[in-house]
C-alpha cells in the first residue's frame, strides 16, 4: 500500500523505480569499483595489466597503515558526491537503505570475517549540529542485516578537528593525529578481534588509519575498513 502512494524513487534524480536504488540512466554514470584492484587499499589497477590476485600497489609499502583492508562500493566523482552530500548534509537519512545494500557486495571480503561493526565517530559537537552521524546509520544497518554487533562508541573522537577537505595529505593526518581513543570499558573486548570500521568517504586514508592504529594499539588482530566511495 505504502508502495503504491509513495512509490520508490531514484535516490538520485528522483525517477520512479521499481525498488529503491537508481534508475537506469543515473545508474550508468556511477563509477562503480570493481576487480583488479589493491588487495590493502582496494584502490583499482590500471586496466589493460595483468594482476595476481592479492596484489597490492608499491605505496601500500611506502605508508604507514595501519588498516588490513579497505574497500568502497564507487569512485568519490560528480555523480556520487551528489548522492553522499545529500546524505549527510540533506537530511535525506532514507538513503541508508539503499547504501547497505551496496555495501553488502563486499560479504565475503571484509564483512563476515570481522567480529563488530563500528563507525568513525563524530565529535559531539558536530554530532549536536548534524543531529546524526551517517556513517554510525550506515554501520546499524549493516550490523542488523548480518546480525553482527554494532558498537557505536567503541571509538571515541577526543578533539573536534577542522574538516578535512581544507587539508592536503600531510595536513590530514596532522589534523586527526592523536584525537581518537577507545574507551577503557572496551578495551578488553578488542584484543584479538577483526574490527570492521564503517565511514562515508575515504579520500587520503589519514581519518581510518588513526582508527585503525588506536584499535591495533588495544590489542586488535585485524582492521577493516568500508566505505561509500574513495578519490582514486
Amino acid at each position: 500500500m505504502v508502495d503504491t502512494l509513495l512509490p520508490p524513487q531514484c535516490v538520485s534524480c528522483n525517477e520512479i523505480v521499481e525498488d529503491a536504488g537508481l534508475c537506469p540512466s543515473c545508474w550508468g554514470q556511477m563509477n562503480f569499483i570493481s576487480r583488479p584492484y589493491c588487495d590493502v587499499t582496494g584502490i583499482p589497477f590500471e586496466t589493460g595489466f595483468e594482476v595476481k590476485a592479492g596484489s597490492s600497489l608499491p605505496l601500500v609499502k611506502e605508508q604507514n597503515l595501519y588498516y588490513d583492508k579497505a574497500r568502497a562500493v564507487f569512485v568519490y566523482d560528480d555523480a556520487s558526491r551528489k548522492l553522499i552530500l545529500a546524505f549527510k548534509h540533506g537530511d535525506q537519512t532514507h538513503y541508508a537503505k539503499t547504501f547497505t545494500h551496496w555495501l553488502c557486495r563486499y560479504e565475503r571480503d571484509i564483512i563476515a570475517p570481522a567480529d563488530f561493526i563500528c563507525p568513525v565517530p563524530l565529535h559531539w559537537t558536530r554530532l549536536v549540529r548534524r543531529k546524526f552521524n551517517q556513517s554510525q546509520l550506515l554501520a546499524e544497518n549493516l550490523a542488523n542485516k548480518f546480525g553482527m554487533l554494532c558498537i557505536p562508541d567503541l571509538l571515541e573522537r577526543t578533539k573536534a578537528t577542522k574538516p578535512q577537505g581544507k587539508f592536503k595529505r600531510k595536513q590530514r593526518r596532522q589534523n586527526v593525529k592523536g584525537v581518537f581513543t577507545v574507551p577503557e570499558k572496551y578495551k578488553s573486548g578488542v584484543a584479538g578481534k577483526t574490527i570492521l570500521i564503517i565511514d562515508d568517504v575515504l579520500t587520503t586514508g589519514a581519518t581510518v588509519n588513526e582508527c585503525a592504529k588506536v584499535l591495533k594499539k588495544s590489542g586488535a588482530a585485524q582492521v577493516y575498513i568500508l566505505t561509500l566511495a574513495r578519490v582514486i
